[in-house]
């Protein structure tokens, strides 16, 4: 009886982990040389917030980022807003794009420069 509670125990607490694959990818352009790190934020289509990525860079290392993301749902519409920001997180440049899952392949972002500080 033991073994037979130890055992469904174990089942139940087993992990169904799932890696998250990518399925869009995006190119991102124009980063301003300041930008210390990337604000990306990926909402679905009712528009709700579903992910947040913070990509660190090395200021002035690089001018175009490659990101590629796990999409919110199976099917049906995205949006994908970046936002460049310095070390003290004052927005340099930001930029969006728009796609539908799974016809969503590679998607390019061009970074619009907002003043700054």
């Amino acid at each position: 009886m033991r073994i037979a509670t130890l055992l469904a125990a174990a089942a139940l607490s087993a992990c169904t982990y799932q890696e998250e694959k990518p399925d869009i990818f995006i190119e991102v352009d124009n980063v301003p040389a300041g930008a210390n790190h990337l604000e990306v934020v990926l909402t679905d289509s009712a528009g709700a917030p579903v992910k947040n990525y913070n990509p660190s860079l090395g200021p002035g290392a690089q001018t175009s980022v490659a990101l590629a993301l796990s999409a919110p749902a199976s099917l049906g519409a995205f949006t994908v807003k970046v936002t460049a920001r310095d070390r003290d997180t004052n927005s340099l440049a930001t930029g969006s794009v728009q796609g539908v899952v799974p016809t969503a392949a590679n998607l390019q972002i061009t970074l619009a420069t907002t003043g700054g500080p």
